[in-house]
Formats: structure tokens, C-alpha cells, sequence
């Protein structure tokens, strides 16, 4: 609470926060990096992640990787010492990128109602 009034949470950041709550999301991206898993504008539900283990290569999960948000795919999975990285990419053969799972907010589940 600032200056007595609570914090509205906005774009992004109200999205993590419902996940974090253990809420299912709703959302849409635009792009078309995921055809044809995913078409740009489509609703993409998000089911949250509680872990490394609800993590699998070929999943398809909202992150962020070098300072943006990605709806995008689980290339790779490696265990370094004790910390579970990801290697995230795209649907045509992009790679992002290395991530840790505190940079995966959620796990997406269906597809304009249809399961990935």
C-alpha cells in the first residue's frame, strides 16, 4: 500500500500475481513464432507451476527470458549442480535462450478451449 492506497497490478505483473495465487489465467500474445501450436491473438489458458517437476521438454510456457515475456516452448531441460535450467524457444526452430524455473510462470494448457 502507497500513500494509503492500494497497488493496482497491471498487464504482466497482474497476470503473476493471480498465478502466484494459484489461479488458472486466460491471455492472448500476438506473433506468430508458435504457429501452428498457437495463432497470433489466440486465447491461450495457463495453468500456474508449482515447481521444476511440472516442467517438461515440449511443454509450452509463459516466461521471461532476456527481459521479455514469451509464450514459447521447452526446448531442453538440464540439471546444473542442484538448479533445473530450461532452454526455451520457438515453434520454428528459435532458441531464446537458458532460464531458471523462477522465470517460468505457467504451464499453457489449452488453446481457444482445445488441449495443447
Amino acid at each position: 500500500m502507497a500513500n494509503g492506497k492500494a497497488e493496482v497490478l497491471r498487464g504482466h505483473e497482474a497476470y503473476k500475481a493471480r498465478l502466484a495465487a494459484g489461479e488458472n489465467v486466460k491471455r492472448r500474445e500476438t506473433g506468430n513464432s508458435m504457429v501452428p501450436k498457437i495463432y497470433s491473438r489466440e486465447e491461450i489458458e495457463y495453468k500456474p507451476i508449482k515447481g521444476p517437476e511440472d516442467v517438461k521438454e515440449g511443454d509450452v510456457v509463459w516466461c521471461k527470458v532476456k527481459g521479455n515475456h514469451f509464450t514459447h516452448l521447452v526446448k531442453a531441460k538440464r540439471l546444473e549442480g542442484e538448479v533445473w535450467r530450461f532452454q526455451i524457444g520457438n515453434n520454428k526452430g528459435g532458441v531464446n535462450g537458458w532460464i531458471g524455473i523462477e522465470n517460468i510462470f505457467a504451464r499453457a494448457i489449452s488453446v481457444k478451449g482445445r488441449p495443447l
